[in-house]
């Protein structure tokens, strides 16, 4: 069971999201944009039915965009691990989240502990979105370049980074490998 808290997304339009990742490409129809004038894709309809039907009861998508206090998510995050045995939250991102008032960086460190208490009570994994800070030019973004407290890359148990291929990398990558990749993990 997995709930997910994204603030900068509609839930129509994360389901649309989650949908092409699922389903691949392949499941995608063709669209005209007017305003921008030129062609983008959506899931089809048989896709996020077939979607949809697939996750039933297993996929909770909490709030539709916006921020959220702190408070309120870890109350619907332990509902969801209560009634709905859940084990796998999304949290989609930290700078979306109502810390309160005070010093930023103290409490986003007082809510790194409690996502992790809440982890280890609840036996779950919270998967925490943190943007990096913008790398000096031609450097690489560290793990410890996650914009906000030190604590949010000390504290996880796990770290995964993606990144955007340049060009020329992205150009090299699908030529040896005969894919078409933008992104690495």
């Amino acid at each position: 069971i997995c709930a997910v808290y994204s603030g900068e997304s509609t839930k129509s339009n994360f389901v649309k999201w989650i949908t092409v990742q699922a389903m691949g490409w392949s499941s995608c129809v063709k669209v005209w944009d007017k305003i921008r004038e030129r062609h983008y894709y959506i899931p089809s309809q048989e896709a996020l039915k077939s979607f949809s039907t697939s996750v039933h009861g297993k996929l909770f998508l909490l709030e539709d965009g916006g921020t959220m206090k702190k408070e309120t998510l870890l109350e619907k995050m332990k509902i969801i691990a209560k009634r709905n045995q859940g084990n796998v939250f999304v949290i989609d991102n930290i700078m979306q989240i109502d810390l309160g008032a005070g010093n930023k960086n103290d409490a986003q460190k007082e809510f790194m502990v409690e996502l992790v208490n809440f982890a280890q009570k609840y036996n779950s994994h919270i998967h925490l979105v943190a943007h990096p800070k913008k790398p000096a030019r031609g450097e690489e973004a560290s793990m410890y370049d996650i914009h906000g407290a030190s604590e949010i890359p000390n504290l996880s148990y796990n770290i995964i980074r993606l990144r955007r291929l340049s060009e020329d990398i992205k150009e090299k990558w699908n030529k040896e490998k005969d894919e078409n990749k933008d992104t690495m993990l």
